[in-house]
């Protein structure tokens, strides 16, 4: 397993075109990028291992500490921030991703951040080091493939309603205008709805 933090990027190494440059402001419910700024497509490589991969477990170590989200693998790609370490299945037989994510949600792992997460008179902060040392149960292959179904299963329905929520809210964004100017009839903003059903 890996644990590693974010990409500690200069202000000269951002724009577009590039990655989203996920900070902590971006993890709510999910991922949300409206909002966010770009790793310049130059600087990319530089950030390595720092940028998403499938099934990457993430958490908010800086500031606001405890936010978690997953990376859905039919996400685009982007590159974390300095605010955010993900926790990374390297031998997803041995540690299936959906089990990790359970655990990470889980008292066991909040109990262990609680203990290290005031340790300064700043913010509160989980180092990468704290993060290294926490202890994280021994699940033996056959349970894990025991539970990974009903796990997937039930993250797959979470990011499935996570992208269908996206689509709508940019209809309703785009719609909404239109409607209210008078520039679209409701019938045909109905069948613009029916049409992305």
């Amino acid at each position: 397993m890996q644990v590693g933090d974010g990409y500690r990027a200069k202000n000269s190494e951002m724009g577009t075109p590039g990655l989203a440059f996920a900070r902590a402001g971006n993890i709510k419910d999910g991922f949300k990028f409206a909002n966010a700024d770009f790793l310049h497509e130059r600087s990319v490589a530089l950030a390595g291992e720092k940028v998403s991969a499938p099934y990457d477990v993430v958490f908010t170590s800086k500031g606001t500490v405890g936010r978690y989200a997953f990376v859905d693998p039919n996400m685009e790609r982007f590159v974390y921030s300095p605010q955010l370490c993900f926790w990374r299945s390297l031998e997803h037989e041995q540690l299936d991703p959906f089990v990790l994510k359970q655990w990470i949600e889980s008292p066991s792992f909040g109990e262990q951040v609680d203990r290290v997460k005031g340790q300064t008179d700043m913010a509160e902060y989980v180092s990468l080091r704290d993060q290294r040392r926490m202890t994280l149960p021994t699940f033996s292959v056959e349970s894990q493939r025991r539970i990974r179904g009903p796990l997937a299963s039930a993250q797959r329905r979470v990011w499935h309603n996570v992208r269908e929520s996206a689509t709508l809210a940019q209809l309703r964004d785009a719609l909404l205008p239109k409607l209210l100017s008078g520039e679209l009839s409701v019938k045909s903003a109905e069948r613009i709805l029916e049409a992305t059903a």
